[in-house]
C-alpha cells in the first residue's frame, strides 16, 4: 500500500500537478513506510495517534 502512495506521490510533483509551497497531509498505520523525504517534498510534522500517525508533507 505505501509503495502505491509513494509512486503516486512522486508522479504528482514530476507533473507538476501540485503547486510549490502546499502541503500534503496523508494518514498512515503506524509503523508502516511513510513517504521519503526529498528535495522537493519536506516532513513539516507527524502526529501519533493510537494506532495511526499523520503527516504533513510541504511541496517545495
Amino acid at each position: 500500500r505505501m509503495h502505491i502512495i509513494n509512486e503516486l506521490l512522486e508522479t504528482l510533483l514530476k507533473e507538476n500537478l501540485v503547486k510549490k509551497n502546499t502541503y500534503i497531509i496523508c494518514h498512515y498505520e503506524k509503523n508502516s513506510h511513510t513517504p521519503q523525504e526529498t528535495d522537493s517534498l519536506k516532513l513539516v510534522r507527524n502526529y501519533n495517534h493510537g494506532n495511526s500517525e499523520l503527516c504533513i508533507y510541504q511541496v517545495n
